[in-house]
C-alpha cells in the first residue's frame, strides 16, 4: 500500500499533514516520538518533532 509508510526523503522540507496525516494520531511518523516543538510560518502553524526534526504544518 502507498499510503501505509509515508517515506520522508527531506527533513529540512515543511510537509503538508492533509496530504501526509498522522499514522498515529499526535505522534512523529518517523520515529514515533509525541514531543513537538511549534512555530508560525506563512500564517501556518508548523510543528517539529525534537528528536528527527520532520516538520508538518497543521
Amino acid at each position: 500500500m502507498e499510503n501505509e509508510t509515508p517515506y520522508y526523503e527531506d527533513k529540512s522540507k515543511v510537509y503538508d499533514i492533509i496530504k501526509y496525516p498522522d499514522r498515529i494520531s499526535g505522534r512523529c511518523d518517523d520515529c514515533g516520538e509525541a514531543k513537538f516543538s511549534s512555530r508560525i510560518e506563512d500564517r501556518k502553524l508548523v510543528r517539529k518533532c525534537k528528536k528527527c526534526g520532520l516538520q508538518k504544518s497543521i
